[in-house]
């Protein structure tokens, strides 16, 4: 069975409610636009549900840890073809053996999700010290940058406070967004 949503983080959350609550193990979990048909499995479309999403995003730190929210939330961020369901299986191990998940690297979706969430991590910190502002009018400060991951809402925080008394745009040219 596939479960396909529209590549929110919510839309992802809410896929992981559905599966536990399918009681369906063998879930993969692809967003919509990256979907080939296929006549092997049966797919269903999933509609994000902010409650579901909100329920399952509220139980990471409790039943694992709040470190576990920050790391699939960085390897959704990497847009790796197979995030969503690394996610998936990462937060099953979780929820059975709790915050030891991280440190349970034999397995390989656990393995995958650490590496990740390191790339996503060291692009980002990466990027707080590469990125060149100039300044495009009167005042307004622009920087262009194309990162491998949608590291944006990553590191747009650290320019806000650095940057209190300048506003600035911080255009992601690959994928076409802006921090503000």
């Amino acid at each position: 069975m596939i479960y396909l949503y529209d590549g929110s983080f919510e839309g992802l959350l809410t896929c992981v409610f559905e599966a536990y609550a399918a009681k369906k193990p063998d879930i993969s979990i692809i967003p919509q636009k990256a979907y080939i048909p296929s006549f092997l499995e049966k797919e269903q479309l999933i509609e994000t549900d902010m409650e579901k999403f909100r329920r399952v995003y509220e139980s990471i730190p409790k039943k694992i840890s709040p470190r576990v929210q920050k790391i699939i939330y960085r390897v959704w961020l990497s847009e790796d073809e197979n995030a969503s369901n690394l996610v998936y299986k990462f937060l099953r191990i979780g929820y059975k053996i709790g915050d030891k998940v991280v440190n349970y690297i034999q397995e390989p979706a656990v393995n995958e999700v650490i590496e990740l969430n390191r790339a996503v991590g060291r692009e980002a910190h990466r990027f707080l010290g590469l990125l060149r502002f100039r300044e495009i009018h009167q005042g307004i400060f622009y920087a262009e940058y194309e990162p491998q991951y949608n590291i944006t809402v990553l590191i747009a925080p650290h320019f806000t406070k650095r940057l209190t008394c300048q506003p600035f745009l911080i255009h992601d040219k690959r994928r076409n967004i802006c921090a503000v």
